[in-house]
């Protein structure tokens, strides 16, 4: 272990420039913070699982449940958290293919329900934001555009909920500024490793994989730009009648 001997500034200074050298901690601090930066911010899931508020007699649960079911929505953001780590092309990848997903339904739903619909509601629609309510059966179910686009065929139901692309995106919980942070301290990482290799300095290898973990993450951040980010509310749809038995399997394979 190399310990740099520094020497003590005179009296009354007011200012200390930083040491030509770059510690350990400090090059595994400035790596670790891009990465836990990117990987929680990165992460744009679908609509967590409803929680009943209240028991089966009436009474809303207590803190304890409450907190149970917070933990249970944050297991699955850090589950998420390490797979971007792990494999940050696959996240990228998920990302492109949600973006089709939601792009090829686009003009379907245009067609069907009108120019309203944005993109932000096929995005929605794809996380679990709309259930088809089939009370007199005893059931709901969440549905993707698709399945929502074929139960209007079967003419399961009439109209949607009538929600504006502007309350859906008002909405959305995306925190700008740690984003903001995040892409900064990636141009900044990027800057020092191009003045470095131009000057002949050599670059850690975890700076490097560090680097090429943020572009995948950066590229990420531009697919998702438009999809909204830990929305919580469910959409009501109630159903005309009942689904058959057939029409209940061409919904649950589509």
């Amino acid at each position: 272990m190399f310990k740099p001997n520094c020497t003590l500034p005179p009296p009354n200074t007011n200012f200390v420039a930083s040491p030509s050298t770059r510690g350990t901690l400090s090059i595994l601090w400035n790596c670790l913070s891009i990465i836990i930066l990117c990987t929680w911010n990165i992460q744009h899931l679908n609509i967590p699982a409803r929680r009943p508020y209240y028991n089966s007699t009436g009474v809303k649960h207590g803190w304890f449940v409450s907190a149970w079911w917070g933990f249970l929505d944050m297991r699955t953001t850090l589950w998420w958290m390490i797979l971007t780590i792990v494999a940050p092309e696959y996240i990228m990848g998920r990302a492109i293919s949600e973006r089709f997903a939601a792009a090829s339904s686009l003009m379907t739903l245009k067609s069907r329900f009108g120019d309203e619909m944005e993109m932000v509601h096929a995005y929605v629609m794809n996380m679990g934001g709309y259930f088809l309510d089939f009370s007199e059966v005893g059931f709901f179910g969440a549905l993707t555009a698709l399945q929502l686009l074929r139960a209007k065929d079967f003419q399961l139901f009439k109209l949607l909920p009538p929600v504006s692309s502007q309350h859906l995106e008002s909405m959305t919980n995306t925190d700008f500024l740690a984003k903001l942070i995040a892409v900064t301290q990636v141009i900044w990482l990027m800057i020092q490793l191009l003045v470095r290799h131009q000057n002949g300095i050599l670059s850690s290898q975890m700076e490097i994989a560090t680097l090429a973990f943020a572009a995948c993450s950066i590229v990420t951040y531009v697919i998702h730009w438009d999809r909204p980010r830990g929305i919580t509310t469910r959409y009501e749809i109630k159903a005309t009648k009942a689904p058959k038995e057939d029409q209940i399997l061409a919904l649950a394979t589509f």
